[in-house]
């Protein structure tokens, strides 16, 4: 029988479809749940600084060369469209202008425009050009004289050059000029050669067949000081038509890095929004102690923008970690730290509570839990005005300093039927009146029912870590048993898994309770709180068998745990499917 090729052409067309957000990754390195069937399973890979860098720089990299701007406009681009480069490629060849005016590179229509003395904006104002847009209030010298000054410290520039207010070289001008207009036309076949035009610090372009890196202080990557033609002594300044002197700058400019602003830094102009684009700003502070504290603000600004991108959130760690499939609220463990954390929020992994939920719940716990303590245990209202009284001595008859009323603090009754015979305060009595609820008693009844989910939450905090302890200790006692030779550390290992199966399944315990606390309108509440507590069951007969594990069978230990699994996932069906 002749034998078929089932083998298929490559087909080039096929690839057009590639998703630049995404890094190429080998599936040997990859990190993920061991199960890639199981719910919580999440694909995602390590990656040191330089890693990122690259993969960074190939994306700007891309856009460059499909909407022909330099990459530090690419990289502004990127960052406000959460590095969707076909999105970006949309808009911006089919309404330039709109598209730079919004993401403030260029100013809106109440600022009467200039050229920019950034030669990345003058760049891009070219490549609109060629598409048939009219840029010419764009290229427009600003309105300055010989005897024109700073608007900060009324500096007067310096006469020492022939065109003192002129940032750009006349031959850098032609240079963009002769690159542009020959490619004049349908904006289709608009094809800028950035090879053409001196490099824009920092690039991540291929100029002269070198690749420049947007992170690197190399000097080579820096040899386009288009600044330099006045040497730094005229005034200077962006498309807003603002200008300022070098010091002026450099100072204002400083005091905002070190405030921790980067990519979002704009005009000094009190209300000007046009940013500051990088390689303006690395020219004039090329010689700056804070230049390198500013290119890591950018490169930490530029990952917390990329949807693909986290930080690890170990003390000191410089591992990122990087998304190989859609982000979603998943755990991601640190393969050099070991931290644990949600891929989405970078909090601590919380299924089955969302992160905006978690976000409040933990606000709340900073803001609340202390005074919600010390208030359960310290304050009640007074019975007559419902005023909140602080019991701060030990007798029991309480007086309302507002209405001077007297009561017995432990009934709230009238002090009056407290005699020295007899306290009705010993016995239980229903209330009368418990249906004419004052403010103040139902916000304390808010303020019960939080103590009541946030004493769950924190026990079950409780028991974690006296449970880690106790897992130290499973395995030490492991260690002995294999030692004097009764079993194999293969024969042990079901403790262990035990122990993990306990901690999986009280961790997720402790965050059905922020869950519960915010879901009064769940629709399935009462079915919740109903498999909440069938795990809740479980798991404290899980943790008895493991720290009687010495009498326990261990066929019924491990039923215990596939039985605690299953509750648990089906507790978190709900979370992980959406």
């Amino acid at each position: 029988m002749e034998e078929t090729n089932n083998d298929q052409s490559y087909d080039s067309d096929e690839s057009d479809d590639y998703n630049y957000n995404e890094p190429e990754y080998d599936v040997e390195n990859e990190k993920f749940c061991s199960d890639r069937l199981h719910p919580e399973s999440f694909l995602y890979k390590a990656l040191e600084r330089n890693e990122v860098e690259s993969f960074l720089n190939s994306i700007v990299d891309t856009l460059c060369n499909l909407i022909n701007v330099p990459p530090a406009i690419a990289r502004l681009l990127l960052h406000n469209n959460k590095w969707d480069v076909e999105a970006i490629k949309k808009k911006f060849l089919a309404h330039p202008l709109v598209t730079l005016i919004n993401h403030n590179i260029l100013p809106g229509s109440n600022i009467q425009p200039t050229c920019s003395d950034s030669q990345a904006v003058m760049a891009t104002i070219y490549t609109v050009q060629n598409l048939n847009f009219r840029v010419i209030p764009f290229m427009s010298p600003p309105k300055v004289t010989p005897d024109s000054c700073c608007e900060i410290c009324y500096t007067v520039p310096s006469n020492k050059t022939d065109n003192p207010v002129s940032i750009f070289n006349e031959s850098d001008l032609q240079l963009l000029h002769m690159s542009t207009s020959s490619k004049k036309g349908n904006s289709k076949d608009c094809t800028l050669s950035l090879s053409s035009v001196t490099s824009y610090p920092p690039t991540t372009t291929a100029i002269d067949n070198t690749i420049f890196d947007v992170w690197s202080d190399n000097p080579h990557d820096m040899n386009s000081d288009f600044l330099s033609s006045n040497e730094m002594s005229g005034l200077c300044g962006l498309s807003c038509g603002h200008r300022f002197c070098p010091d002026c700058w450099c100072s204002y400019l400083t005091i905002k890095i070190e405030e921790g602003l980067s990519i979002e830094i704009n005009c000094m102009s009190v209300g000007c929004n046009v940013l500051v684009i990088e390689d303006f700003l690395l020219t004039l502070l090329k010689n700056s102690p804070v230049k390198d504290k500013y290119l890591n603000l950018l490169f930490h600004r530029t990952v917390e923008s990329h949807p693909s991108l986290r930080f690890c959130i170990g003390l000191g760690c410089p591992v990122l970690i990087c998304a190989l499939e859609e982000p979603k609220a998943r755990r991601v463990q640190c393969e050099r730290c070991h931290a644990e954390f949600c891929f989405m929020c970078s909090e601590a992994y919380h299924a089955p509570t969302s992160c905006a939920t978690l976000k409040q719940w933990l606000v709340k716990c900073r803001d609340d839990s202390g005074t919600a303590n010390y208030m359960t245990a310290h304050t009640k209202d007074c019975p007559s005005c419902h005023v909140c009284i602080e019991k701060n001595e030990g007798c029991n008859h309480m007086k309302c300093s507002l209405c001077h009323y007297e009561f017995c603090w432990v009934c709230l009754g009238i002090w009056k039927s407290h005699d020295a015979e007899y306290y009705f305060c010993s016995k239980y009595q229903e209330n009368p009146d418990a249906a004419k609820e004052s403010v103040r008693t139902r916000a304390r009844e808010s303020l019960e029912r939080y103590m009541f989910y946030y004493e769950r939450w924190e026990n079950h905090e409780r028991s974690l870590r006296l449970e880690h302890d106790q897992r130290a200790r499973i395995q030490a006692r492991i260690n002995e048993k294999v030692l004097k030779k009764e079993g194999t550390w293969i024969d042990w290992q079901y403790l262990l898994l035990a122990a993990d199966t306990l901690r999986n399944c009280r961790y997720t315990l402790k965050y059905t309770y922020p869950h519960a606390f915010y879901g009064e309108k769940l629709e399935r509440k009462e079915l919740f709180e109903y498999q909440q507590a069938l795990l809740e069951a479980e798991v404290e007969d899980l943790s008895w068998k493991i720290e009687h594990a010495e009498i326990t069978d261990r066929g019924d230990l491990q039923n215990k745990m596939d039985i605690c699994e299953k509750h648990r996932l089906t507790l978190l069906q709900e979370f992980l499917t959406n």
